[in-house]
This record gives structure tokens, C-alpha cells and sequence, in this order.
């Protein structure tokens, strides 16, 4: 390809496996894809490695990247892998123990009781120590802070060389007072210590969840900052003039500045830009509800997506530890191409969650892996080529037979049964994932469309949809990298919320939600500011988290209007509304409501603003259109694929993607090979190429069932 100097926008999104990247030409429109391995330990070494590669890909010369939108696993990683950076934690006095006592959650399908295990300390109990001080709940000063205490603190922690503290007081977020004053005597007596108020970041109601947030914030901001410092620095010494962005888990972008500011906020970004991603795709094919289906070399992704939106919580979880931010609701499950098949107790047999990761890998990848995994079964069964990456990584078929063949020794099968028992077991254990997100949850699966991508998603997603009786798979063009299509079409985004415990029946609930509104809206906007969004391509969103009076949690519902416009804060027939909203969702969630009972009256708890700074979105263009069958250059060789034991290899088409046209359609079995990715038709399904180059494929089983 001839080199261009023209304006582009970079989306990297690091995995636990791969780093994917996608580069949009802003002028063409035209989408260039690359994958590489992670570079575990140094991981800016592998963005920049993919940097050079994707522009030699897209001969893309000296041109300009206007920006770098980068989702990355640093928090993710922090959390899983319990690494976290030396802090500290002030907290209020008789508080000092709340980290440990966390909050008990009763856990478990179908109503069974678990005891909760408060998860691991982000920081140790002898670096938590405690501000005499208090304030009320309405936020009047009961005890004042004691000034001298807390610069001895200060000095204690300058003498334990611990230079990030979290700050987390009673009721702070009603009177930030005593907080601000913490803040300000470790600016004089420890001025290079990074404190981290929990006023700036979660001043909402639950002292453990806004504890334990702001503690995670300190215990990995210093390792964030240092990412980010280094990556900029690399790109600098590597040529590279951009500007870096970094995915929000709520599905937004916000500067490197305000990543290390807010670190909590990236602790989901690559999967929640996978989802804006996938939301894209299904807005433009006009599918109101899709479940996606993420799955990587490490993990498996699952969301659900209605009216084109993701959901959003504030009570996400990565392995044991809450995320007390706004996420998009993602369950995270560790299923994917690298999950290692074991035998427990009794024989057993177990795939993941432990996966071989990128290095030494599955044992196809002839890096030393030697136990069976979920690619080694797809190698065995012919369901992958012989290569991966357009032959950057090539396949060891002997190497994954040895493997498998020794699974299969222990629970005593043979190997192609072994390999199939593996690629089932991986498929009910993300089915049971996906049934969290829908059936748990209220939702019909069956009602959807079940979107697959990532680098294993296309290989598994139409067995699931059998198991599932979910009747259409759309498989996205780049599914292989499809987490950076996400990053491409988010926008920056800045949330900001608080506690305001405000009854509806309250005579003076509009001057306080609009005394609270105001602040928000402010900070918020201030954020766009400094971001230099035009105001032509500004928005503003309103939630609320409500319940019903003595309940413990809320429900969060949109509080929109019918223009759109935020010229003033919410008023009654938008509070009417939300709470209308609020009835119903309560119903779906719970089966009940008390819309028409005396006495019972709501109250607003959090009050939530997002401020949206919008990118240009890029197009989708129509690929060429054909006739009804593949035209003969998409055919490649056919090969043997098992995909029963029954019926064992059977010779089984293979299509080159990127040669299909739009129109074509074709019956399972069948092999489509792309770029970072392989997608599996099983017998009795049908795809249909849309306009935009989405795989489309019909379950005929699941359709004709009636399921």
C-alpha cells in the first residue's frame, strides 16, 4: 500500500494475550486492523511495537494521529493480581478496622445462602490510621479534627515513605470541611505525598464502598501515573506526536491527566469499549436488544445492550473486589482461548478460570506450554488454521495433540473426545455467564441477538446460541480486534455524582436537587473545559438512584427531557418521570412495585451527571454487494473439522472474509478466516452478509423450534 500522510485516530486496547489496535483514517474512512502479543511487565514496549506495524499495514507514512484512544488492563491487573502500590488510608476515629469488616453480600443461584469473605486489603491495617474528628449526618461538626494529630500523621507517613494516602471521613460527602483540612496539613508537612479525598471520589452514601474506593485509588494511581508518563514519553522517542486518551469503564474517554487523577475509572475500559463497540454495530442494523459475547485469550466478556445503550452500574465487581464507579455492567468470567483444562477431586474434569496467558501460551503456540487448552482442542479439532495473525503465529498441531492426549489420559478418553470435552465445558460455563446477564436478571436471552468478538469469540458464539436458543449471531467485521471499534466511536466523558437523601415528598426537594445539580453540572462541564470540546458537541445526562423509604439499595433510572436540554436542573415533570421510570424498573427487577401503595414514598439518593464531549463517528461504509452464493475467490481450502463425535472430521468449506460480499449467503458447516480472528458454523446455520460487512447467521435449530 502506498504511504499517506493524511489525519488518523488509533485505538489500542491491551489484553491479556494480545495487544489489539485499529487505525481510522479520518479522511478515507477506511479501518485498518493489528494484533500482537502483550508484553507482560513492559507493556507500553508492545503499543509501541504495534504502533509501527499498524502504520506499515496502513502505509500511513509520516501522518498525523490526532489521537490515541487506549483501553488497558493495569487496574484490572492490580485487582486480580493483589500488586498494589504502598498508601495509606485516614479514617474516621473507631473506623480503623472497616476495610476488614466490608459488607456482607448473600450470594448464590437459585436463592442457596453464601457467607461473603471481604476481599484482601489494597492497603495494610498498619497503614490505616485514624483522625480524631466527627462530623453529623447532616454534616454539623460534633467533634472537631484534631489539627496536631493529623500532622503527626502526616509525619508518619513521610517516615514510612509511603507517598500516596486515600482520606475517607464520615459524612464527608454532606461537609467536605474536615477532608479539605487533612488534605491541607499534608501540604504542609508532607508536600510531595499524593492524597486522594474521598470527596473527589465517591461522595456517595456507604462508608465502605466510599472507603474502600477512594483506597484502591491511592493503592494505583502511582503505578497508573507512571504507565502513563512512560507511554508518553516511548511515543515521543518513537516519533509518534499524539494525544493519549484512556477509556473509561462508563464507556467514555478522558486524558491521561485525568486518568491519573481517577485511575478506579479504567478498571473495565478495554471490555466496556468492546461494548460501545458492539452497540454501534447493532444501532446501525437497527437490533434493539444484543447480548455480547467478548471472549480473548484470558477472559470472557458478557453485557447486555438495549434500545442500542449498555447497561451502567455502580456495583461492579473484578474478582473479589468491588468497583464502587459507574461501569458499564459487564460479568467477567475467566473463559478463553488460553483457559487450561485440570481434574479436580474425584477426577473431575475443570476448564479455567487459570489460563496460559501470552507467554508461555496454549501449547499450539510452541512457546513451552504444555497443558491442554481451550485453542489447543479448536487445533485438534481442525476448527483453527494452521497459522494465526496472517502467519505471525504459527500453530504446533503436534504439540497440542500431546497435550490434549494427555488431558484425555486422565479423565480416560481419547483424544478428539477430549478435546470436544473441553470445548463443552468452556461453553456451559459461558452460558451459565451469559444467563447472569439475561435470564438472572429477568431478560429472555432468546429475545436477542448474541454478538460475538475478540480473538476466541467468533469460534464458540454459535454454539452458545444453540445452547442458549438465541435465534441470530451477528459477527462484526474486525470481530477479531473488535474491543478498539468501541474506542473509535466513544467520546470523552466525565461523571460526577453524590449522595443528596432527598424524600419525593419532601416540600423542598426541587431547591435542594437543583442546589446539588448546580455543583455537579459545574465540575462536569469543567472537565469539557479543560478538554477544549466545543459546545456545539457538549451533552449533559441526569440519573438518580432511588428507592422506596427504609429500603437498603437504589435502583438508578435516567432523568431525561424531552429536548434534551440542561438549561436548569431537573424540575417537577422530570422528577415525575424518573420516578414513574423507577416504579417500573423496581417491577422487572423485583417482580413487585408499591406505585399505588399509601404511605410508601420514594426518595432520591444518588444524584448522578454526565457530561458527553462528542467525537465525530466514524462511518461504516458499505462494503460491494454481490449475488446470492461467495464468489469463487473467497473459497479457500477446504479442511477437516470434528464437530461431534458422531459424525467425527467431515470436510468442511473455508471462506477468506474479507473476499465476501454483501448479499452472500451460505450453510454451516463453514470456516470464515480474517484477521485476528476464525468464526465456526455449525450444521443447520445460515449467514448472510450485510451491507456493512456484519456476518449475519441465522440458528435455524433455535428458530425452528420455537425456543
Amino acid at each position: 500500500m502506498s504511504e499517506s500522510n493524511g489525519t488518523y485516530r488509533l485505538a489500542v486496547d491491551i489484553g491479556g494475550t494480545f495487544t489489539d489496535l485499529q487505525l481510522l483514517d479520518e479522511d478515507k474512512g477506511v479501518l485498518v486492523q493489528e494484533k500482537v502479543p502483550t508484553t507482560r511487565g513492559h507493556l507500553a514496549d508492545g503499543v509501541i511495537d504495534g504502533i509501527k506495524k499498524i502504520r506499515e499495514r496502513a502505509g500511513a507514512g509520516e501522518g498525523k494521529i490526532d489521537f490515541l484512544l487506549h483501553g488497558t488492563t493495569i487496574v484490572t491487573n492490580a485487582l486480580l493480581e493483589e500488586s498494589f502500590d504502598p498508601a495509606g488510608l485516614v479514617i474516621s476515629k473507631g473506623y480503623r478496622g472497616l476495610l476488614e469488616y466490608g459488607r456482607v453480600y448473600v450470594r448464590g443461584p437459585f436463592g442457596t445462602w453464601m457467607f461473603y469473605q471481604p476481599p484482601n486489603r489494597v492497603i495494610p491495617l498498619e497503614n490505616v490510621l485514624e483522625a480524631p474528628g466527627r462530623l453529623d449526618r447532616e454534616g454539623t461538626e460534633v467533634t472537631p479534627l484534631d489539627t496536631e494529630r493529623i500532622a503527626a500523621i502526616a509525619e508518619t507517613f513521610r517516615e514510612r515513605e509511603i507517598a500516596s494516602v486515600a482520606v475517607s471521613l464520615m459524612w464527608s460527602f454532606v461537609n467536605d470541611a474536615h477532608e479539605r483540612a487533612v488534605k491541607d496539613i499534608f501540604a504542609k508537612v508532607y508536600p510531595e505525598c499524593d492524597v486522594a479525598l474521598s470527596r473527589d471520589i465517591f461522595p456517595e452514601i456507604r462508608e465502605f464502598e466510599r472507603a474502600f474506593t477512594t483506597a484502591l485509588t491511592a493503592a494505583v494511581r502511582p503505578s497508573v501515573s507512571a504507565y502513563f508518563d512512560g507511554l508518553e514519553s516511548k511515543l515521543e522517542a518513537a516519533g509518534v506526536k499524539t494525544r493519549v486518551m484512556s477509556v473509561k469503564s462508563s464507556g467514555g474517554v478522558m486524558s491521561s491527566a485525568e486518568t491519573s487523577a481517577h485511575p478506579v475509572e479504567i478498571a473495565l475500559s478495554g471490555p466496556a469499549a468492546g461494548v460501545l463497540g458492539m452497540s454501534f454495530i447493532c444501532n446501525n442494523l437497527d437490533y434493539d436488544k444484543a447480548i455480547t459475547f467478548d471472549m480473548g485469550g484470558t477472559s470472557t466478556d458478557i453485557s447486555y445492550i438495549e434500545n442500542g445503550t449498555p447497561s451502567l452500574t455502580t456495583e461492579g465487581r473484578i474478582g473479589e473486589y468491588p468497583i464502587h464507579v459507574p461501569i458499564v455492567d459487564i460479568h467477567t468470567i475467566g473463559a478463553g482461548g488460553g483457559s487450561i483444562a485440570w481434574v479436580g477431586a474425584g477426577g473431575k474434569a475443570h476448564v479455567g478460570p487459570r489460563s496460559s496467558g501470552s507467554q508461555p501460551g496454549p501449547a499450539a503456540y510452541g512457546r513451552g506450554g504444555t497443558e491442554a487448552t481451550v485453542t489447543d482442542a479448536n487445533v485438534v479439532l481442525g476448527r483453527l488454521p494452521s497459522s494465526l495473525i496472517e502467519g505471525d503465529l504459527p500453530l504446533d498441531l503436534d504439540a497440542a495433540k500431546t497435550a490434549v492426549t494427555k488431558f484425555g489420559e486422565q479423565i480416560g478418553v481419547g483424544m478428539v473426545e477430549a478435546a470436544l470435552t473441553i470445548l463443552e465445558l468452556a461453553s456451559h460455563n459461558m452460558e451459565m455467564a451469559i444467563r447472569e446477564v439475561s435470564t438472572r436478571r429477568g431478560r429472555d436471552p432468546r429475545e436477542c441477538v448474541l454478538v460475538g468478538f475478540g480473538g476466541a469469540g467468533p469460534g464458540h458464539v454459535c454454539r452458545l446460541a444453540e445452547l442458549l436458543g438465541v435465534p441470530t449471531v451477528l459477527l462484526p467485521t474486525g470481530s477479531g480486534v473488535g474491543s478498539t471499534l468501541g474506542l473509535l466511536v466513544t467520546d470523552v466523558r466525565r461523571d460526577v455524582g453524590r449522595s443528596v437523601l432527598i424524600g419525593m415528598d419532601a416540600e423542598d426537594r426541587e431547591a435542594r436537587i437543583a442546589s446539588a445539580f448546580g455543583g455537579l453540572a459545574t465540575d462536569a462541564w469543567e472537565t469539557l473545559d479543560r478538554e477544549s470540546v466545543p459546545d456545539d458537541r457538549r451533552e449533559l445526562l441526569v440519573s438518580g438512584g432511588f428507592r422506596y423509604a427504609k429500603q437498603q439499595y437504589t435502583i438508578d433510572v435516567p432523568i431525561s427531557r424531552p429536548n434534551g436540554s440542561w438549561d436548569g436542573a431537573p424540575g417537577e415533570s422530570d422528577l415525575k418521570a424518573a420516578i414513574d421510570a423507577f416504579h417500573v424498573a423496581h417491577n422487572e427487577l423485583c417482580g413487585f412495585d408499591y406505585r399505588d401503595q399509601p404511605g410508601m414514598t420514594c426518595e432520591l439518593v444518588n444524584l448522578r451527571v454526565a457530561a458527553i464531549g462528542r467525537f465525530t463517528r466514524p462511518e461504516l461504509k458499505a462494503i460491494e454487494a454481490g449475488g446470492e452464493e461467495p464468489p469463487p475467490e473467497a473459497a479457500m481450502e477446504p479442511r477437516s473439522v470434528c464437530f461431534t463425535q458422531e459424525e467425527g472430521y467431515v470436510e468442511t468449506p473455508v471462506y477468506d472474509r474479507s473476499k465476501l460480499l454483501a448479499g452472500n449467503g451460505f450453510d454451516g458447516p463453514a470456516v470464515l478466516e480474517e484477521f485476528g480472528a476464525t468464526s465456526l458454523l455449525f450444521p443447520g446455520q445460515r449467514a448472510t452478509v450485510a451491507s456493512d460487512g456484519t456476518i449475519v447467521i441465522s440458528i435455524t435449530s433455535n428458530t425452528e423450534s420455537g425456543d
